[in-house]
């Protein structure tokens, strides 16, 4: 079942916009107070939620961004795409940390662990693979 709820009652409560290109990918925060969004220009962006504003933007990949997810911590954001790699990246600096390679085709799915240790992917080339998160 799906329901159209921003007209009877159920507005949208904040638009960010800011991107130049199709948004493909989104996550919030564990506390909720910012958003990661990653787009088709392979640009990604973090939001502070309750100003609505970027306050980072990080340009890496090569082509769509197709996932995004960010440490429990808040500290690295993690993003995958269509150049077949996983990325990571500061959180407060917005400075790339690590290009993980290994997929033969694009990035769909990246997920940090909770203790920020290990991030999976899941890719087009039909595997999941499991990566160190500081080294690769």
């Amino acid at each position: 079942v799906t329901r159209n709820l921003t007209g009877a009652g159920h507005p949208c409560i904040k638009i960010l916009s800011g991107h130049s290109a199709g948004v493909t990918a989104v996550k919030l925060t564990k506390e909720g107070d910012r958003i990661c969004s990653g787009s088709n220009n392979g640009i990604i962006k973090f939001w502070d939620v309750e100003s609505g504003k970027c306050n980072l933007t990080m340009i890496g990949h090569d082509g769509s961004v197709y996932a995004v997810d960010i440490s429990d911590d808040g500290k690295v954001v993690f993003s995958g795409g269509n150049d077949k790699t996983v990325r990571s990246w500061d959180a407060q600096t917005g400075v790339l940390r690590l290009t993980m390679e290994g997929h033969t085709n694009q990035v769909n799915a990246v997920r940090a662990a909770p203790d920020g240790k290990t991030v999976c992917s899941g890719s087009d080339d039909k595997t999941v693979r499991l990566w160190d998160a500081s080294t690769g």
